[in-house]
């Protein structure tokens, strides 16, 4: 008897190279023979291209800023285009989309696939005041669909924590708390045995490294630089992977002249990160926590960091970090004052030690029940309960 095949849409609006826990979907998805994956998203700037083994992914132009004003409007008008062809192709059982950004999109599959069972899933927690301010005309018009339409008909929603699940639920009291569910950003399961295979050295110097996006406005870049230019050299060193960042903050990073920093503009590789990663020591995560969505965030490269053998260094206004403190070895994780630098001094950088257990968690653990829960009910049974258990 030949197995069910499933059709499973995924529309991405960003680039999937800047978000490695869409990548890690996708490879999971590739791992089901039952399964056939298409997936819809944007071109970015990133140097390489990201590809999952039998998954099919099809790309329209991102509109960037300085293009005339209509070349941006038919970029923005060719990915839901893009979208309603691909669906007409794969006519899709279901759909996940990503973020407010890509509801337009999603709405059109919907009303041409009104019995699509549809999921929703957010990397950021957004105010609502976002939704409100100049230039975020998509995500508007995407949220005002969502609160209009897709959420009433959405089987499931997640972000990446319970506390963001709150903050939706709150702003948004119209859905159902049953189909809320937390889905934790987390690396592969390989990624610990790389890091058992690459250990760094203890000896000097002391090796830190950030990987994502850095901004003036939102990191606290420019306080670390500050910090490594008044120590001795070849005490610490700092390898910068920069997915995006600003022009101002390009001026910058070009400008700077600092000593043991490493700039790698382009980012890397989601599956050459392990190797890097194994090499250091500690691992940064700089957010200013400007708004609540970081406040209430434990970011992808928190687990990526952890999974690798390397402590971490976190804002410590960052609440979404805490309750991963101890989660590896005691006190993997530190909280540290960035507009403070001064009084730290490298010998008080705490270095790793022996892991009181092996890395538990894995995107394998997470997504792969996910898939049997969206691939398995009704698009009708919205009040179903199903939970992820996040460790």
């Amino acid at each position: 008897m030949t197995a069910k095949q499933y059709r499973l849409l995924v529309i991405h609006w960003f680039p999937l190279e800047q978000f490695p826990p869409a990548q890690n979907l996708l490879h999971v998805c590739s791992e089901r023979p039952d399964l056939t994956t298409t997936s819809v998203t944007t071109s970015g700037t990133a140097a390489w291209r990201f590809a999952a083994p039998g998954v099919a992914i099809h790309r329209s132009r991102f509109p960037v800023r300085g293009q005339w004003q209509i070349c941006r409007l038919l970029q923005f008008l060719a990915f839901p285009l893009l979208c309603l062809l691909r669906a007409v192709l794969l006519r899709p059982q279901t759909l996940l989309y990503y973020e407010p950004h890509s509801a337009p999109a999603a709405m059109l599959v919907m009303l041409l696939f009104p019995r699509t069972k549809l999921c929703i899933h957010c990397h950021e927690y957004r105010q609502l005041q976002h939704f409100r301010d100049r230039g975020n005309a998509l995500p508007r018009l995407g949220f005002w669909l969502e609160r209009r339409f897709l959420f009433r008909r959405a089987a499931w929603i997640s972000h990446t924590n319970p506390e963001r699940c709150e903050l939706f639920l709150r702003d948004c009291p119209e859905v159902s708390r049953a189909v809320v569910k937390a889905l934790p950003n987390l690396p592969p399961l390989a990624w610990c045995q790389a890091a058992q295979s690459c250990d760094a050295q203890t000896t000097p110097p002391i090796r830190l490294i950030y990987v994502g996006a850095v901004s003036l406005h939102d990191t606290y870049i420019a306080e670390i630089f500050d910090w490594l230019n008044t120590l001795p050299p070849k005490q610490v060193t700092l390898d910068l992977y920069i997915s995006n960042c600003d022009d101002k903050t390009s001026a910058f990073l070009q400008e700077s002249k600092v000593a043991g920093v490493s700039i790698h503009l382009g980012g890397l590789p989601y599956a050459d990160l392990p190797r890097v990663l194994a090499t250091c020591h500690l691992g940064l995560i700089i957010y200013k926590c400007t708004t609540v969505n970081y406040v209430y965030n434990a970011p992808n490269k928190l687990f990526e960091y952890l999974a690798c053998g390397l402590n971490v260094l976190y804002p410590e206004q960052m609440l979404g970090v805490q309750p991963w403190i101890d989660a590896v070895r005691p006190q993997s994780v530190i909280p540290v004052r960035f507009t403070d630098l001064a009084t730290l001094k490298p010998q008080q950088l705490p270095l790793p030690g022996p892991l009181c257990r092996p890395w538990p968690w894995s995107c394998e653990n997470i997504y792969r029940p996910f898939l049997d829960d969206v691939l398995a009910f009704s698009p009708r049974d919205s009040a179903r309960k199903s939970e992820l258990s996040e460790k």
